[in-house]
């Protein structure tokens, strides 16, 4: 996967203070994110409502264990993939 941090606008971040004035600062840069993914829908099962159930449950994606390379992290191991 991917992802950014410290993207606040479209092509660059906008002057923004804090509540003294005082410039603050965005280090924007991109992630990427190798990790293991759960197939819901490779579950064989005899009864129609799971079977009907498991596409819309493989829509959710499990914070599973993965590995993060940025140019500010370098390479580091997430144990869940959760972002604020």
């Amino acid at each position: 996967g991917q992802g950014v941090s410290g993207l606040i606008g479209g092509r660059m971040n906008p002057p923004l203070t804090d509540q003294n004035g005082n410039p603050v600062q965005f280090e924007r840069y991109r992630q990427w994110y190798l990790g293991a993914d759960v197939d819901f829908t490779r579950i064989s099962t005899n009864v129609n409502e799971i079977s009907t159930l498991l596409p819309l449950v493989n829509i959710c994606k499990l914070p599973l264990p993965s590995i993060e390379y940025s140019r500010v992290h370098k390479l580091r191991f997430n144990a869940f993939v959760i972002r604020n």
